[in-house]
């Protein structure tokens, strides 16, 4: 008998526990979602056993932001199932289709989008262009692509030329005696280069 209270006591203490563990872990992924930590918010969420649509909505934008398309795609397919989707949803579902390469399902959830917001011209674009991205697959031989020695692993981008030199933004790193990184991606700080 008197074991069977101390399990239940334990029972009970482990429950308590969890539930009040929830709502400090969803106001510290939202904390980090409004400040761009979207991998932290990540984390936090993702503790949460039953999430609401807004914590899916918030983990589906995160993944996202972080590059991890694959568990955005089913983020974002659970919101617009819902009775609480928005234009919006719709619009970053299809839009993230289309980064998956699934072109034909991407179309149809831009047409959904283009009939709640018929005014919006990314929606009258996309409808309007059907097919576009199968178009952009085809090697039509204008450009040609190269790595360059200069490229390091890091990202480097937005080249541009000034005064006979090309600039170019990198998030690359040096030997700086504080390394700063982006909440967003944790990686460094662009600079910029010649």
């Amino acid at each position: 008998m008197q074991k069977k209270i101390i399990i239940s006591g334990l029972l009970i203490f482990m429950f308590s526990l969890v539930s009040f563990g929830q709502p400090a872990k969803i106001k510290k992924g939202e904390k980090h979602y409004e400040y761009y930590s979207y991998s932290k918010s990540i984390e936090k969420f993702e503790e949460i056993s039953d999430k609401t649509i807004e914590m899916k909505r918030q983990l589906a934008d995160s993944y996202f932001r972080t590059g991890d398309y694959y568990t955005s795609e089913q983020y974002y397919a659970e919101v617009v199932k819902s009775d609480e989707k928005t234009s919006e949803d719709v619009y970053n579902y299809a839009y993230v289709l289309s980064m998956r390469e699934k072109y034909q399902e991407a179309e149809k959830w831009m047409k959904k989008y283009n009939e709640m917001e018929p005014s919006d011209t990314r929606g009258k674009l996309y409808v309007e262009n059907t097919g576009f991205f199968s178009d952009l697959q085809d090697d039509k031989g204008v450009f040609t692509i190269k790595n360059l020695s200069i490229n390091s692993a890091e990202e480097d981008f937005g080249t541009s030329y000034f005064k006979n030199q090309v600039v170019f933004s990198s998030s690359r790193t040096e030997v700086k005696p504080i390394k700063r990184k982006w909440n967003w991606n944790n990686l460094p700080f662009l600079d910029l280069y010649v």
